[in-house]
């Protein structure tokens, strides 16, 4: 976690837990309180992993979509081919 999540964490902890209330968070973190509201509700439901960014977590795809498009339609051709051939022996 980076030190703004772990700030993050602390604020909204203080809030699920009652003793600060969303406003004064959301002014704390510079975000609405629509937000914090939504933080707190997922700390409730998930914990801390509910606060780390969804796209920290998310996997990065190293291959270029023009080389997946190709794989993919190579890939498509030869299980037509497999099918056919299949069919055609039955």
């Amino acid at each position: 976690m980076s030190m703004r999540e772990l700030d993050r964490f602390g604020v909204i902890q203080a809030v699920a837990e009652r003793p600060l209330k969303p406003g004064r968070a959301a002014e704390r973190l510079d975000m609405s309180v629509r937000k914090v509201e939504r933080l707190v509700w997922r700390y409730r439901a998930v914990g801390v992993a509910g606060l780390v960014s969804a796209s920290a977590t998310r996997e990065q795809s190293s291959i270029d979509w023009r080389c997946d498009t190709a794989c993919a339609g190579v890939t498509r051709k030869f299980i037509l081919t497999c099918l056919r051939a299949a069919a055609s022996r039955s």
